[in-house]
């Protein structure tokens, strides 16, 4: 009688299967390793025009430098949003709108390369539920290495930043409306915060108009039909 063929053990003809691989987490090759301390005098400043354009991207508490020139060509949604990125930390702005599986999609294309990466850090014990030992959903912002906790937080929708000690009165937006003198408040909840976005008007990656189109008035409800407030 024919005997049945056994299936192929997969951890015997590859090892071990990493955990990113069974979470369905992005499948990242190894790079060369690197320190923050380099990454952030070295690495970054050196590659920071589109021509030459690197970005760290946090991931599983590691940080990870990606060659993303090629993104600045092929990004769907325009090269300025990608120009925003070179020589800086584009975490928060990519977990905000992507998630792992787009950035995979760029590595299979050819379009983020990566150059080298940091050891993962552990996470801060003053993040962590003493009674359960478990992680908590809220992102501690102190904590540069929680992407996790970045992506918790734009799926909430984020929260504004502590009002500054500073106070004036909310009518005062009204006199700050043009393209050199532009001013906004948000809101939430019982918070208002008063921000001048003028020298943001040109770095806009969507373009001036809609941010000239803030000045001069409380802009929450237009914010965040494209953001949350973790922007």
């Amino acid at each position: 009688s024919k005997t049945a063929e056994k299936a192929p053990d997969l951890k015997t003809m590859y090892g071990v299967l990493p955990l990113g691989l069974l979470l369905g987490l992005p499948v990242l090759a190894a790079g060369n390793g690197c320190t923050a301390t380099q990454i952030q005098n070295d690495l970054l400043p050196s590659h920071a025009t589109p021509s030459s354009c690197w970005t760290v991207i946090v991931v599983n508490r590691q940080k990870i430098v990606y060659d993303i020139t090629k993104l600045v060509s092929n990004h769907e949604g325009g090269r300025r949003v990608i120009e925003q990125m070179c020589g800086r930390d584009g975490s928060i702005g990519f977990w905000c709108v992507h998630g792992m599986e787009d950035l995979q999609e760029s590595i299979d294309d050819g379009d983020a390369t990566e150059i080298c990466r940091t050891a993962a850090s552990a996470r801060r014990l003053d993040s962590l539920d003493s009674d359960s030992d478990r992680r908590l959903a809220a992102w501690d912002e102190t904590d540069e290495d929680d992407d996790e906790g970045i992506r918790n937080s734009c799926a909430a929708g984020g929260s504004l930043p502590s009002a500054p000690a500073t106070q004036i009165l909310a009518s005062e937006v009204a006199n700050h409306k043009t393209s050199d003198d532009c001013w906004t408040s948000m809101t939430q909840g019982t918070t208002k915060i008063v921000m001048d976005i003028t020298n943001y008007m040109t770095l806009h990656p969507g373009g001036k108009a809609y941010i000239l189109s803030m000045c001069g008035k409380d802009s929450t409800a237009a914010f965040q039909v494209y953001h949350p407030l973790t922007y």
